[in-house]
């Protein structure tokens, strides 16, 4: 597995969640699960949405999950990659 990091913020497209519920943030509402198959794998890929409002700022947090071990999460604020 290849992970990039960067020490600033970046716009990164998400393609695995549909645009519908990319933006507005309203849009996600009490959070979303988007459940993928991994074909290859073999296995079932989770990415869990939520929305955290820290001192009246809205943040976009996804975690992404096969089957109970986290794989992967960060925190987006306005579309911009914030923390990995």
């Amino acid at each position: 597995m290849t992970l990039f990091l960067s020490c600033r913020p970046s716009e990164i497209k998400n393609n695995f969640i549909p645009d519908e519920f990319s933006y507005p943030l309203d849009s996600i509402l009490d959070g979303r699960v988007f459940i993928y198959e991994d074909t290859e794998k073999n296995q079932r890929v989770v990415s869990n949405l939520e929305i955290k409002n820290f001192e009246g700022v809205k943040y976009l947090i996804e975690k992404k999950y096969v089957g109970s071990k986290l794989i992967d999460s960060n925190i987006k604020l306005n579309g911009n990659l914030v923390e990995v």
